[in-house]
């Protein structure tokens, strides 16, 4: 199951989901087309598993070890810190928002990028409840908006050289995010 999911991750790499023929993934893993149908109904259902490997492993396990900080604000910087932070283009954050990006896939993963938003925008809000904010779903919503972006930027290789080369303009960048959350 492993070498069928690396198969489509690798084929995922360079070629669009609509172009990836099961053949192509067995193959890829060295096996015949019907070991696919051993562990998956068809390729749909190996690209969620996929997906949601992924995402757990991306965001979801960071995500909630925020929430279980006990200081909410230091877990809203560690949040911040995270999303700044991450530097590499790997497999698994192409591979996620590949998904996103074409409309096919997003069908496809839209009940789970559903969940995946919700747990992730309900964590922000549930610090941000912690600290006892007014503007409570205002500064959600915007801070959630802000770091997605910052990852769709970087995905998307749109990022200024400056932030993705520079340790000190990431710092900056960090410290007016804090500011601008009075965190």
């Amino acid at each position: 199951m492993e070498r069928l999911r690396q198969a489509a991750v690798d084929l995922f790499r360079t070629r669009s989901y609509a172009a990836i023929r099961i053949e192509d993934i067995a193959a890829r893993a060295g096996m015949a087309k019907g070991s696919l149908y051993m562990y998956f109904k068809g390729k749909d259902e190996l690209y969620l598993q996929v997906f949601d490997l992924f995402f757990t492993k991306l965001f979801s396990e960071e995500f909630s070890r925020f929430s279980a900080i006990d200081d909410p604000r230091i877990a809203l910087r560690a949040m911040i810190g995270f999303a700044v932070n991450q530097t590499s283009l790997n497999d698994e954050i192409m591979f996620i928002y590949r998904a996103v990006m074409d409309p096919s896939l997003m069908e496809l993963v839209r009940s789970r990028m559903d969940r995946y938003m919700a747990e992730y925008f309900g964590i922000i809000e549930a610090l941000f409840t912690r600290l006892g904010r007014a503007e409570l779903k205002e500064q959600c919503y915007l801070l959630a908006v802000l770091l997605d972006g910052l990852w769709f930027y970087r995905i998307m290789e749109m990022e200024p050289a400056e932030f993705s080369t520079s340790r000190t303009r990431r710092e900056a960048l960090k410290q007016t995010l804090y500011e601008m959350f009075d965190l």
